[in-house]
């Protein structure tokens, strides 16, 4: 936990976290005005978020933003999820070598096609995850059990597959079949 304190005192996790906050509002604005201006069925958005299209989640690989950490946490989480109506659960080798399991809701709050094969959404995950130690997260609990969110963007080839990018504490890429 102390290491993570000091990173975010020195200040590398929040300038990229603000960064790409930014671009996440700046995109939904962005939508807002052309969902209100001349909105088409290739455009949506909506403030907090509809329910995405069911997906099955495979593999994921994780940056983190911790230089000394590179050598030493787990990049390849082996990730294997599920989403149906909204609500998602799945498992992962954590960055520390552990076996986690997640749950939680997932929202999409912008889409929009890109031409007749790629799409583009943005939206968010609130949950739970397990097989986290006090040094190994931010909070400060007695549970091995933390809330996490999680902001992401998807690209999505033909409707079905698709890879996605995930900001929590670091960024992951992950890849989905949507049915």
């Amino acid at each position: 936990m102390n290491e993570m304190l000091q990173n975010i005192q020195k200040g590398i996790l929040l300038p990229i976290c603000l960064i790409i906050a930014c671009c996440f509002l700046g995109i939904s604005n962005l939508a807002l005005a052309a969902h209100s201006d001349h909105a088409t069925e290739n455009n949506s958005f909506s403030l907090f978020g509809k329910v995405p299209p069911n997906q099955i989640y495979f593999g994921m690989f994780t940056y983190h933003f911790d230089p000394k950490s590179l050598g030493t946490r787990n990049w390849n989480n082996h990730l294997l999820a599920l989403q149906i109506d909204g609500v998602f659960i799945g498992t992962l080798m954590n960055s520390f070598y552990k076996r986690s399991w997640a749950i939680g809701i997932s929202r999409e709050v912008y889409r929009k096609n890109l031409n007749v094969d790629w799409s583009f959404t943005t939206g968010y995950r609130v949950g739970l995850v397990d097989g986290y130690e006090n040094q190994e997260s931010i909070f400060n609990t007695d549970s091995d059990v933390i809330p996490f969110i999680d902001i992401h963007g998807q690209f999505t080839y033909l409707e079905h597959l698709g890879v996605e990018l995930m900001l929590t504490s670091s960024l992951s890429a992950c890849f989905f079949y949507q049915f």
